[in-house]
């Protein structure tokens, strides 16, 4: 087999090259983000065996809390339950008037 040779003008010469080097600048680039991804998935991870230790800890610290502390029977009364159902309700309201709220400024900014 015999090699062949193409003569290539400066321009494509110069353009070829700078392709090249942003290929390799976009590797590099993506070598860079995936070593950061990296160490901080490590870090996430060290991150939550910290907090499940941690939260293991406070329900021991509970459950000693709760062996310590005396015995109360709470009594349940309808004065309780409707002053829950109120409070649901007024919240609903609430949410209802803000989304009128956000609707009319957006027809505004229209």
């Amino acid at each position: 087999m015999s090699s062949e040779y193409i003569k290539l003008s400066q321009p494509e010469v110069v353009y070829g090259q700078k392709n090249f080097l942003k290929a390799q600048l976009d590797v590099l680039d993506i070598t860079r983000h995936y070593l950061t991804y990296q160490k901080l998935r490590k870090e996430e991870f060290l991150l939550k065996i910290e907090l499940r230790n941690k939260i293991g800890h406070v329900q021991n610290n509970l459950l000693a809390m709760d062996k310590i502390l005396p015995k109360t029977y709470p009594v349940e009364s309808e004065k309780k339950k409707k002053i829950a159902l109120e409070t649901d309700s007024k919240e609903v309201v609430s949410l209802k008037q803000e989304i009128e709220l956000i609707k009319q400024k957006l027809a505004r900014l229209r």
